[in-house]
């Protein structure tokens, strides 16, 4: 019978050979018998590792070649454990790397299982590294995906908002576009003399109010005052000949004085209806 030993609970502890500490109560070494770990029979404990194949599972040779389908477990103490097939025992070729599957070879095998230990802890310790690595990437890519997404959440918000401004701004511009041209078709009604009905002439040239501004405006100041509207008898309202402070008020919009936008804005829709009375 072929016995190890193994430290348990700080003592050493007779294990048969090729068995892990986990099913070494399946094998005492203190009884009479041993059963088959597949139930089929049950033979002397004296025939386990004999290098005699009794149990049809090979569960009785854990330790030697005797069994085709029997395993062999390396403990490789501070390594890997692992099982072997039970034909690698005592094969000349060392398999388990603290050596145990040759115990009764010629092979020169050594115990190299903590050196492999410490370089599978280096090598774990490094992939470990590389993942903390990768993870920190990740992260720091997630929270770079979250400050674009943000950052562009704000752009299209403003955007909208700018829009919808823009359009306000059009539609009241409009309004104020309609209201103007509706004052200046009241104002044209209510001023212009009823004429006799003439044959169709040539169409008078379209005004322009910035070209009509830089006319009026006799300074060249690039603004007009109620002075330079009161020199023109064209607004004179009443017709009494004399063009008033509050007759040039009103062609003004209310104002002492227009620069060009306020004169088209504010002044023009007055001043026009006059104008075309006269041409």
């Amino acid at each position: 019978l072929s016995l190890e030993y193994s430290h348990v609970a700080g003592t050493q502890a007779p294990r048969v050979r090729g068995v892990p500490i986990s099913k070494a109560s399946l094998y005492n070494p203190n009884g009479d018998y041993f059963e088959c770990l597949d139930g089929s029979r049950k033979i002397q404990f004296s025939r386990v590792n004999d290098d005699y194949c009794d149990c049809g599972d090979g569960s009785d040779e854990p330790g030697t070649a005797a069994c085709p389908n029997g395993f062999f477990y390396c403990q490789n103490a501070g390594f890997e454990a692992m099982y072997i097939p039970s034909g690698r025992v005592n094969d000349g070729i060392c398999d388990c790397c603290d050596a145990s599957d040759e115990y009764a070879s010629k092979a020169q095998c050594t115990d190299n299982c903590h050196e492999l230990g410490r370089e599978a802890r280096a090598e774990a310790e490094k992939a470990a590294e590389l993942a903390r690595e990768g993870n920190q990437i990740r992260l720091e890519m997630i929270a770079q995906g979250k400050k674009l997404k943000s950052e562009s959440t704000a752009k299209l918000t403003k955007l909208k908002a700018d829009y919808l401004e823009a359009e306000l701004l059009k539609k009241e511009k409009e309004a104020v576009k309609n209201l103007a041209e509706e004052r200046e078709a009241q104002a044209l009604e209510k001023y212009k003399p009823a004429e006799p009905e003439q044959p169709p002439q040539e169409e008078a040239r379209e005004l322009d109010p910035e070209e009509y501004f830089r006319m009026i405006d006799s300074d060249e100041s690039k603004t007009i005052t109620i002075a330079e509207i009161q020199t023109r008898i064209t607004f004179d309202k009443d017709g009494n000949g004399v063009v008033t402070e509050e007759e040039a008020l009103f062609f003004l919009g209310g104002s002492d004085e227009v620069n060009i936008e306020d004169f088209v804005d504010k002044a023009w829709a007055n001043i026009k209806p006059f104008l075309m009375r006269d041409q």
